[in-house]
């Protein structure tokens, strides 16, 4: 199935995970140092 898949989809596809993957770095940063909108909402489900 992938080798049926045109290359510019695969790029395209490419590029969103990788916008995904920046747009969440800084959540998953400060939850693990303990700061941020994360670890208060952590905070107040504990």
């Amino acid at each position: 199935m992938a080798e049926q898949t045109p290359p510019e989809r695969n790029r395209y596809v490419d590029f969103l995970r990788a916008l995904s993957i920046m747009a969440a770095l800084p959540f998953v940063g400060a939850a693990l140092v303990g700061f941020g909108p994360v670890h208060r909402v952590a905070k107040r489900l504990a």
